[in-house]
């Protein structure tokens, strides 16, 4: 499966909150992010590897509601979501955790 690119809040709270049993995980990002440029490619090739999670994707200049609710206060964030619970979280462009925390909780 590849990266869901969300683009309101109705579809972000459909996959937080509606995903049952399957780990969900977030990139909170930006487009002028240098970081956020440097982990799209590896996070689109996790999102291919690892077919039994969900990989979503906001914006957070688009999103600023979803940004503001989930408190994003750098970017890139990942959040990590399981049966509508916040279970992990990693700010930065770190590939290897990125990695070793979608493995650990899906």
């Amino acid at each position: 499966m590849s990266v869901i690119h969300i683009k309101d809040t109705e579809e972000y709270n459909k996959y937080i909150k509606e995903t049952k049993d399957k780990l969900v995980v977030v990139d909170y990002s930006a487009v002028w992010c240098g970081p956020c440029k440097y982990i799209a490619k590896p996070y689109e090739k996790l999102s291919e590897e690892k077919t039994d999670a969900i990989f979503l994707k906001v914006d957070i200049d688009e999103c600023k509601d979803i940004a503001d609710d989930e408190q994003i206060m750098g970017v890139p964030t990942f959040k990590f979501w399981k049966n509508g619970a916040l279970v992990d979280e990693l700010v930065g462009a770190d590939q290897r955790k990125l990695r070793e925390l979608t493995e650990k909780h899906i």
